[in-house]
């Protein structure tokens, strides 16, 4: 006979309840009305960090989940079929503060179709409230005093029509936060001995090249990816020979590549854990 400890049991429950969450977060947002929202943000996705009817209708559940998160992008829905929200790049926090943001907006969603309404007045565009889910000025709050309701005043901070936004209709049938994360993206900057005699002697000097630097650096900032995703390299043109110097380039290149996606697939495979019956 085998006895169950008592703390096994327990694990097993939480393991069991964690699934079940895991099951249940599937975005109601669709793929199109993602896009409509990333396309007014930048080369972005968005993931999936709190939903109300899995986590709860609560301030203290929304801010457990979404705190010191960066960006993101906080959705509400009612039952007649609006879908509406706002945008912040201000992390949330408790502190009971404003903070300004000259970025901020709120939406609603007609169709795939985003009317977006930004911000008048952006050292008021987001406040921290506790007992509260996202509270953009006092024009826009989903979860208002931890139930499952909406606050809504227009004029305040933010200009939007109610009724175009939810349709006076206060009672959310979900509300769901997204985390606004960067696509990482890879350059590969080609031709570096052609651009630089330093390195067309020796390619083993491209990182010692202060003018290769500085193309990298305006590379970077011109196409909005990090100084450490630009990657240069020398193509093989004239050569008659491998270049082992140069082989190590391209194989960073690859490894780089390779890591990116096997983050994809990683990210993925969570994905279709969550959805799995």
């Amino acid at each position: 006979m085998v006895c169950e400890l008592p703390v096994q049991r327990s694990r097993r429950h939480q393991c069991v309840n964690i699934k079940h969450q895991l099951l249940t977060m599937n975005s109601q947002l669709t793929r199109e009305q993602q896009k409509a929202i990333c396309s007014q943000l930048g080369r972005v996705k968005l993931q999936l960090l709190y939903k109300a009817s899995v986590h709860g209708f609560t301030g203290a559940a929304f801010h457990q989940r979404c705190d010191n998160q960066g960006p993101t992008v906080s959705v509400g829905f009612n039952a007649t079929g609006h879908v509406f929200g706002g945008y912040t790049r201000q992390g949330f926090s408790q502190s009971g503060q404003y903070v300004c943001d000259d970025q901020a907006f709120v939406f609603t969603l007609q169709g795939e179709k985003l009317l977006q309404y930004p911000v008048t007045t952006s050292a008021y565009a987001v406040k921290m409230v506790g007992n509260c889910g996202p509270y953009f000025g006092e024009a826009l709050v989903l979860i208002y005093g931890s139930q499952a309701v909406v606050y809504s005043g227009p004029g305040n901070y933010y200009t939007f029509n109610a009724a175009e936004m939810h349709g006076n209709d206060l009672n959310m049938t979900e509300c769901e936060v997204y985390q606004v994360q960067a696509i990482p993206q890879l350059v590969l900057m080609t031709k570096v001995d052609e651009v630089c005699p330093f390195v067309a002697q020796d390619i083993r000097n491209i990182y010692k090249s202060g003018y290769i630097k500085e193309v990298m650096q305006e590379t970077s900032a011109r196409l909005g990816v990090p100084l450490s995703c630009v990657i240069p390299v020398k193509n093989y043109s004239q050569e008659l020979e491998l270049d082992p110097d140069c082989d190590i380039l391209l194989l960073s290149a690859v490894i780089q590549m390779l890591r990116f996606a096997d983050n994809y697939f990683d990210e993925l495979s969570d994905r279709l854990r969550n959805i799995e019956t």
